[in-house]
């Protein structure tokens, strides 16, 4: 598979896991995440990585359990290593304007400072 069938994977998985998501599929979007994470890590295909990050925290906040702390600090965990790792691929743009449309806000600029 060249590397753009990996990039093209990777971006079709992702949009593929916000639709179960937003049709309240959450067990098929958790699955389809963890089966894309696989691939990520066999492939080293790191281009949508900091967005699976993003779902990996939307899928936590909607299974809500054990409890609502509890998935809030995990959501709050993932989104954090989101923006990390848009921030290493210098990618801070993208993920701002989806966690802006995601309600999950960053601060682009704090983590410009923070450099």
């Amino acid at each position: 598979m060249g590397v753009g069938s990996r990039v093209s994977l990777t971006y079709w998985r992702a949009a593929l896991i916000d639709a179960e998501l937003g049709a309240g599929n959450v067990d098929e979007a958790s699955a389809l995440l963890d089966d894309t994470l696989s691939f990520v890590e066999k492939s080293d295909e790191r281009y949508f990585e900091a967005e699976l990050c993003r779902l990996e925290g939307e899928i936590a906040l909607a299974r809500a359990a054990p409890t609502a702390a509890e998935a809030r600090a995990r959501a709050a965990a993932s989104f954090r290593k989101g923006r990390e790792i848009a921030e290493r691929q210098g990618a801070l743009g993208l993920l701002t304007q989806i966690f802006d449309r995601r309600g999950a806000r960053v601060d682009a600029g704090d983590a410009q400072e923070e450099r």
